[in-house]
């Protein structure tokens, strides 16, 4: 992408004012001329390049005593330039899609190193040797973001890593108001492009920003890659990266350890409102979940989403997209939100981000780390019910992984017999579970008999008034109730004894 020129005084004089305006007299162009000779490198071969890597480690360099020299013909190549960047790019949008800090295709290098020049001076000293960036976005007619993206400019989704002006996105960010007026998309946006290249100063100060919901998949992957970038997370978002990896797909064990170092709990979730239509009682609207989630909130706890985060309309991950309702509700103070719930009025669906990791190495750590298998997410689902829901796609065919499994939530205290917000226990869960294979259904087969030694009551019935036992009736598997009971007596008498032992120490 480079483009040589050979060595000669029209030859470089073309490059020039390719450049610039037609208008440029011959006096003036000597000037720049002999500046930008400084900034001409020539190879073995007796060919000049403009990409000298000078031209970059100057533009970088904040230490630079560079200011005005007229008689040098700074403020002349800047000035032809301004006005050529007006004549070219008249609009916003054609500003910030084609100046950038790279050679293009479409330009000569050279053109484009004259414009790295003009900017550069105009972004580092006037004439007086103030700063000149809101001047530059004045003189274009264009907006800070413009220039910043011109900062950070990408061709197609090759990155250049070493043209990219950590010093020109820094210029922008310290001296215009821009981070008032990017959306959270924007931020997290940039924080990609940051984190990609390396740029820590750039990463702290939008993460100074005092955004909350700016981790996208991207800048988890990037963050789980360096720990030096990855203790730049303030504080106040911890809480929202912990969720924004927890739900993903892959476990990334850095910023595990990284967050509950800083004394975050695996218990960490979204709370979606919703108007209660469905007559819901008071056990519900206010059950032991939500009343845990607002003592949080009032004692100022530092491990938890908190609601005024999520006024920033989360856009990742979708688990913490919320809905109008909750947008509405969460105006209100909080006293005024809890009255709404004791009175039954509102009612909350937690999605607990741990929820997504439902197996056997990674609920290990998150019971470790403050995981509660009473946990309630969604319409009071716990992670037992969703362990038996998806015993088909998630277990397939391994019995012994799905009864371990099981046995840990259980050794943790989950309740085989809790029920959701419609009655359902772990129990009907199973029943539900589609099986389309005769493995997927002897593992079925499986997990109902090893909660019923595990003490599930099949007789407990659902809000519509259907028990366990009425749904094994239903598909013929009323021999699935039967259980050893031998089997049953160990289980149940070896479980009492690891209890009653931890409950002495």
């Amino acid at each position: 992408m480079q483009q040589a020129y050979e060595e000669s005084d029209e030859s470089v004089t073309g490059v020039v004012k390719c450049g610039l305006l037609p208008e440029i007299k011959m006096h003036d162009l000597n000037k720049v001329l002999k500046l930008l000779s400084g900034y001409l490198v020539k190879d073995d071969s007796g060919t000049y390049y403009f990409s000298h890597s000078s031209v970059r480690d100057w533009l970088q360099d904040e230490e630079s005593d560079f200011f005005c020299d007229v008689l040098n013909g700074h403020s002349i190549m800047a000035n032809y330039n301004l006005k050529t960047l007006k004549v070219k790019y008249p609009s916003p949008g054609d500003f910030f899609e084609n100046v950038c800090f790279r050679p293009k295709l479409p330009y000569p290098t050279a053109l484009l190193d004259l414009k790295f020049f003009s900017l550069r001076y105009l972004f580092h000293s006037s004439e007086s040797g103030s700063s000149n960036v809101n001047v530059l976005i004045s003189e274009l007619g264009i907006k800070a973001i413009d220039l910043l993206h011109a900062a950070f400019h990408h061709s197609g989704d090759v990155w250049d890593r070493f043209i990219c002006s950590e010093y020109m996105a820094m210029k922008v960010l310290d001296e215009t108001d821009v981070l008032n007026k990017m959306t959270i998309q924007e931020k997290a946006e940039h924080l990609e492009w940051a984190l990609s290249l390396g740029y820590a100063r750039i990463t702290a100060k939008l993460f100074d920003s005092r955004t909350y919901w700016n981790f996208s998949l991207t800048v988890i992957i990037y963050l789980n890659c360096d720990i030096k970038l990855l203790q730049l997370v303030p504080k106040e978002s911890m809480p929202q990266l912990f969720f924004s990896f927890l739900v993903d797909f892959f476990f990334h064990d850095k910023i595990f350890e990284f967050c509950v170092k800083n004394g975050l709990t695996a218990d960490v979730c979204v709370p979606q409102f919703f108007e209660n239509t469905k007559g819901f009682d008071s056990s519900i609207c206010w059950n032991e979940d939500v009343q845990e989630y607002f003592r949080k909130l009032k004692s100022g706890e530092e491990n938890v989403i908190t609601l005024e985060s999520l006024k920033e309309k989360p856009f990742y991950p979708e688990e913490a997209k919320v809905s109008e309702f909750t947008l509405e509700i969460i105006q209100k103070p909080l006293s005024e939100i809890e009255r709404l719930l004791r009175d039954g009025m509102i009612y909350v669906e937690f999605t607990y981000a741990w929820h997504s990791h439902l197996k056997l190495r990674m609920l290990e750590k998150c019971l470790k780390h403050g995981a509660n298998p009473s946990n309630k997410g969604g319409p009071g689902v716990t992670a037992l019910m969703l362990t038996c829901k998806n015993l088909n796609r998630v277990w397939r065919d391994s019995a012994p992984a799905l009864e371990q499994m099981v046995s840990l939530l259980l050794d943790h205290g989950a309740e085989v017999n809790q029920q959701d917000f419609y009655g359902r226990t772990a129990l009907h869960y199973a029943y539900e579970s589609r099986c389309d294979t005769e493995e997927s259904l002897a593992l079925k087969q499986r997990a109902i008999e090893f909660l019923i030694q595990h003490n599930a009551d099949i007789y407990l019935k659902d809000s519509s008034g259907l028990s366990a036992f009425d749904m094994a009736k239903r598909e013929g598997h009323e021999s699935w109730l039967r259980t050893d009971e031998a089997s049953l007596t160990g289980t149940c008498l070896k479980r009492k004894r690891k209890r009653s032992c931890s409950e002495e120490n």
